[in-house]
């Protein structure tokens, strides 16, 4: 919109034409952190689960509804945020953390609930949730 220019240089009537474009991005903004918001809500205000499933959804690794995924990464969540916090230095232990987490992956999306997992999908799924934990312990550690 104002590309190229300082805000000084902007005519009034410039001005004027820009807000109504600026009105409509900011109501884009607000309707997006509205469904991230509710998003988040259902994770239980676990950013990292929510990153999780925008990044699920947006890959199409998985031909499933929404509310299944978000069914199984619930799961996930129980049993990996019980795990860790019981020993919480399994997060010292990449390997053995990450096999831990596959065995929740697989048994949360493909034994309780039906979705058809191949190696590549599991270990992708796999990847992105010990990421996040990773991210969130070093953040806390730091």
């Amino acid at each position: 919109l104002f590309k190229k220019k300082k805000l000084n240089e902007v005519t009034q009537q410039e001005m004027v034409q820009n807000i109504g474009t600026l009105r409509k991005i900011y109501e884009k903004v607000k309707k997006l952190n509205r469904l991230n918001d509710e998003l988040k809500a259902k994770y239980h205000h676990d950013a990292k689960y929510v990153r999780i499933h925008k990044r699920l959804m947006e890959s199409g690794a998985l031909s499933a509804k929404e509310r299944q995924i978000h069914e199984a990464l619930l799961g996930i969540k129980a049993a990996a945020d019980g795990f860790v916090l019981k020993n919480p230095a399994v997060m010292n232990h990449d390997d053995y953390f990450y096999g831990e987490m596959i065995r929740l992956v697989i048994d949360q999306f493909k034994n309780k609930r039906g979705f058809p997992l191949n190696a590549e999908t599991s270990k992708f799924i796999n990847q992105l949730v010990v990421n996040e934990y990773r991210r969130e312990y070093q953040g806390m550690a730091a």
